[in-house]
């Protein structure tokens, strides 16, 4: 499943530069449709934008499936969320905790954000993932006992504070 923010990523990769200040994802909530569009969203984004992900703190195992089903559903998009800002240094991330979670990412260095010893702290939680993160049961198990940390969990109050 090709979305329109690959396309658009495609066509920037092809010389049409369009550089937007804010990108919403709210992709199918498969892992390759949501690591797709959270690669493709953030090559469309200038320095400094925003991307804003919906669906990246689901409340229980049961939306949180990797395959579609009937009634609610947010799928794995979480998984691909944090695959995603674990692996970049080049940007820094929240997560708002309303509407299953909205996962904010900045396109800057995050050394500007956190200190060395949350990185360190953030780094030692990857290699943690890491090691479950292909399990269904595993990987969401690890994930409900470390949301705060790995998505970098924010109140409503928190982020409007902030």
């Amino acid at each position: 499943m090709t979305s329109r923010l690959a396309i658009g990523a495609i066509r920037a990769a092809n010389g049409w530069r369009a550089c937007y200040d804010l990108v919403f994802v709210d992709p199918y909530h498969s892992y390759e449709c949501s690591s797709s569009d959270l690669t493709a969203a953030f090559t469309l984004l200038r320095p400094g934008g925003i991307m804003v992900i919906h669906d990246c703190n689901p409340p229980n195992m049961l939306i949180a499936m990797p395959t579609f089903h009937e009634g609610e559903w947010c799928g794995v998009t979480y998984w691909a969320f944090i695959d995603f800002v674990l692996r970049r240094w080049d940007a820094g991330f929240l997560t708002v905790d309303t509407d299953s979670g909205c996962g904010v990412i900045y396109k800057q260095p995050i050394r500007n954000l956190e200190s060395r010893a949350a990185r360190a702290a953030l780094r030692h939680l990857a290699e943690s993932w890491r090691t479950v993160r292909d399990d269904d049961t595993a990987r969401f198990d690890f994930f409900d006992r470390h949301r705060r940390d790995l998505l970098n969990l924010k109140s409503v109050d928190e982020f409007l504070a902030g």
